[in-house]
């Protein structure tokens, strides 16, 4: 039987210590300066096409984004859907803010190297849209289904200088990733 990294939560014989270990610790002084970009920017996350409605995403997984049992850590997956879902929103020409989100994780990504997320928007409205997103592995498997709402700014409310203008959708090449 393979070994099994959900098994641990389910074991008696383990102490608590051993369910969740403690972080490694890093010296103070190595503080590490981003520089001023978007949050998606961060993470790696790329958009790979988009049409009306319609925008594809993807994302590289690196070490640090798993969580301690060994899978992708399910903010990265949330915030994949998330942006995706906006941008979606975004090709309709407003600049959104997210109003509710509901995820469904359907698989873990203990081996995944590559997330690919596509979303859709279902309802755009003249305040509220709603998109359904999906997110799958390299190879197919589905991991997450999201159902999100969003709040579309208009023009005068981005333009008075309290909330973001609509940002530029830059899409990289639609393929696989490497």
């Amino acid at each position: 039987m393979p070994d099994n990294p959900y098994r641990r939560f389910y074991t008696r014989q383990r102490s608590f210590s051993e369910l969740r270990p403690a972080p490694k610790e890093e010296p103070m002084e190595k503080k590490i300066d981003l520089p001023e970009e978007f949050f998606s920017a961060h993470l790696g996350m790329e958009l790979t096409h988009k049409e009306l409605g319609h925008v594809k995403g993807r994302i590289r997984l690196q070490p640090w984004m798993k969580n301690p049992i060994g899978s992708v850590h399910g903010g990265v997956l949330f915030s994949l859907a998330d942006t995706t879902s906006g941008a979606a929103v975004v090709t309709y020409g407003h600049s959104v803010t997210t109003v509710n989100g509901t995820i469904d994780y359907m698989a873990p990504a203990l081996t995944s190297t590559t997330l690919l997320s596509e979303a859709t928007v279902l309802k755009y409205g003249r305040t509220i849209s709603v998109v359904e997103c999906t997110i799958h592995d390299e190879t197919g498997k589905l991991l997450v289904k999201t159902h999100m709402t969003f709040y579309n700014l208009t023009a005068s409310m981005a333009a008075d200088g309290k909330t973001a203008p609509m940002p530029e959708l830059e899409v990289v090449e639609d393929g696989p990733a490497e």
